[in-house]
């Protein structure tokens, strides 16, 4: 998403530049690419804002060998399976 972001920034940029080197009217293609952009951008952004946010824990460094030996050994993604083990224990009745 932020290659996509960067890249879509980057083609703005060019646009504009081309636009101040032509002192003339702009063409009615120039504008609607202008709008394609914006759009395009716009329509990122608003992907990236609504992404889900990652918040940080913090655990003693035992713990933390503990529960990553045993994701390990059971081939689990370690934050998807503490993610699911509070989670479950938070709200046990949503298992």
């Amino acid at each position: 998403m932020e290659t996509k972001i960067k890249e879509l920034t980057e083609n703005l940029e060019k646009t504009f530049e081309e636009i101040k080197e032509n002192t003339a009217d702009f063409s009615l293609d120039q504008i609607k690419g202008i709008q394609g952009h914006l759009k395009t951008l716009e329509g990122a952004i608003i992907k990236k804002r609504e992404e889900k946010k990652v918040k940080t824990l913090t655990i003693s460094a035992d713990v933390h060998s503990d529960i990553k030996k045993y994701c390990v050994d059971k081939e689990l993604k370690m934050g998807e399976f503490v993610e699911k083990v509070l989670s479950e224990s938070i709200n046990p009745s949503e298992k």
